[in-house]
């Protein structure tokens, strides 16, 4: 029986401090930019016993225990009071101990005690003391000194005869005024809890805010496959003009994430006529198998205007497009760019989020690259100015070349050891397969 009174007094308080939580929500989201609506409040001007309360726990919530009892001291206490009286009983109820569970003269006291405080709050603002600001201008341009004093006296009679009512020998207004009393001590409970509730989820919501913010911080590369074919090798390499036999190259595009931002270099491309393409697959799909949307690409960089970098920037709806100006006529008469994309062209050089796009032109009229440093190291993202590894290591310029002077300032340039040059054709990235490949 004494575990059934302890379990409905909690289920009581649950019922209350969802009420409670109801009544937060509304006055102090949905009604922000409104004033508190109190009966007392509104239509008295006078404090009811709870005034302040909701400003008081707003207060308890910054940690700030010096406004809370400015507001409302008398919810602060209570609620202290309340909570002790709650642990106590739990103490007595787990030991087996027949004493009460809570002390008969509970719900009396807080009567008289909130009786007392709204009596002596009120009376305080009658004479212009008010630290809550809501009523004392109201009552100092209505009452005169007999006035201010008159009304002091009939609010501690209301207190007086209320807490004497307590004591008096009838039963039913006794059980009545103790209902009311418990429900203010609910409400009262609820407050406190609540406070609790949340200083327990505000570290769980900070660590998700900070862990977002880092996640939105980091840099990371990715080399996304999706497919593979072949080219002579009078297209890699100068040195073999007119030689058809024919190496494997990858078609690959990079995308970096950074500052909240994914920039995909490349768009790929739907179909290569000509070329023995395997295992190929959209890069729409590509980048959905990775996880990322084409809609969720902020920024596409196409390195120039040929059919397996530019023709599928159709699915980049959302992006902003750069491309070096040079290349734009081609890409809009190839159809690559239409006045459905966002196109930003630029003329030698452009910074998105610490990534740089600059125009190289050795492939093409103006081709461009894409460099950034990370943990102080370059990165190069060559595009087409080198389609195999034996470019750089041996300093042999691509045979497909706009600028054949460019393409070797390219690789005389970048086959330092000081560079990490990323190409988008590398055979050495996923072999025989599609997929991808983190990088950073």
């Amino acid at each position: 029986m004494r575990l059934k009174q302890y379990i409905r007094y909690h289920v009581i308080f649950l019922l209350f401090a969802a009420a409670f939580a109801f009544y937060g929500f509304i006055s102090v989201i949905v009604l922000k930019n409104q004033a508190y609506h109190c009966l007392m409040h509104d239509v008295l001007h006078l404090y009811c016993p709870l005034c302040g309360g909701t400003r008081a726990f707003l207060s308890c919530l910054h940690f700030d225990l010096v406004g809370a009892l400015w507001y409302n001291p008398a919810v602060m206490l209570a609620a202290l009071v309340f909570i002790v009286l709650d642990i106590r009983a739990l103490v007595l109820l787990l030991r087996g101990s027949d004493r009460t569970l809570f002390p008969h003269w509970l719900l009396p006291a807080a009567v008289c005690y909130f009786a007392v405080f709204t009596a002596l709050r009120n009376a305080l603002a009658f004479f212009g003391v008010d630290p809550v600001g809501d009523v004392a201008t109201f009552w100092q341009d209505k009452l005169t000194v007999a006035g201010t004093w008159l009304a002091t006296l009939l609010l501690f009679a209301v207190a007086v005869l209320l807490c004497g009512a307590l004591f008096l020998p009838q039963k039913r207004f006794r059980q009545i005024s103790a209902f009311f009393a418990s429900v203010l001590a609910v409400l009262l409970l609820s407050f406190l809890y609540t406070a609790l509730l949340l200083l327990l989820l505000v570290p769980v919501l900070a660590c998700f805010f900070l862990w977002h913010r880092y996640k939105k911080s980091l840099f990371s590369l990715t080399a996304i496959k999706y497919g593979e074919t072949t080219i002579p090798l009078r297209m890699a390499f100068k040195d073999k003009a007119g030689c058809e036999e024919r190496v494997p190259i990858s078609l690959t595009l990079y995308l970096i994430e950074t500052k909240g931002r994914k920039i995909l270099v490349d768009a790929g491309c739907d179909t290569m006529p000509g070329y023995d393409v395997k295992h190929h697959i959209s890069p729409a799909t590509a980048l959905r198998r990775y996880g990322v949307s084409p809609l969720e690409i902020t920024d596409l960089v196409l390195t120039h205007a040929h059919n397996d970098h530019a023709g599928a920037a159709h699915y980049f709806k959302k992006a902003t497009v750069h491309i070096a100006r040079g290349e734009l006529e081609r890409a809009i008469k190839k159809g690559y760019l239409t006045d459905a994309l966002n196109v930003s062209p630029f003329d030698t050089e452009r910074e998105i989020a610490g990534v740089t796009v600059k125009v190289w032109g050795g492939h093409s009229e103006a081709s461009s690259i894409v460099t950034f440093l990370h943990n102080g190291r370059e990165y190069v993202i060559a595009g087409d100015e080198c389609y195999q590894r034996e470019c750089l290591t041996e300093k042999r310029p691509t045979g497909s070349s706009f600028n054949k002077e460019k393409s070797l300032a390219f690789v005389e340039t970048f086959s330092s050891d000081a560079y990490t040059v990323l190409m988008s054709h590398d055979p050495a990235i996923l072999p025989g397969q599609n997929g991808h490949l983190k990088i950073i």
